[in-house]
């Protein structure tokens, strides 16, 4: 059996946004903690990933959609990840050796075939 080492987060909320959050994690299942625990694994996929979320999330009100709106977005976006997870099992590859390449790792594998093709260089 794994040792757990927990991190624990506190955050001051309005206590009418609280309770209304609450009561809306309340009838589809979800706990604050499970809420913020998958927000957290979203996150540390890949920068991109965290990017495109805390953007989305984080949008001005007055540059923002309807709440409904950008809730529907939010399900589209986890609706795409799912495919995605979805089909990498299907083929048995790693989802996460799938994930779009950052900069550095793009410009690494691109000096490696060239090393690989062309010989190394000094």
């Amino acid at each position: 059996m794994t040792s757990l080492q927990a991190a624990q987060i506190n955050v001051r909320l309005d206590r009418e946004l609280k309770s209304a959050g609450d009561a809306l994690l309340d009838r589809v299942g979800v706990t604050p903690s499970q809420l913020v625990r998958a927000l957290w694994e979203k996150l540390s996929r890949s920068e991109a990933d965290a990017r495109k979320t805390t953007d989305f999330l984080m949008m001005p009100a007055s540059m923002s959609d309807t709440l409904d709106e950008r809730a529907r977005k939010l399900a589209a976006l986890e609706a795409g990840d799912k495919i995605f997870y979805r089909f990498a099992e299907d083929l048995k590859l790693d989802p996460v050796a799938c994930l779009p390449l950052t900069d550095e790792a793009l410009g690494d594998a691109r000096e490696e075939l060239l090393a690989e093709r062309f010989g190394a260089s000094s």
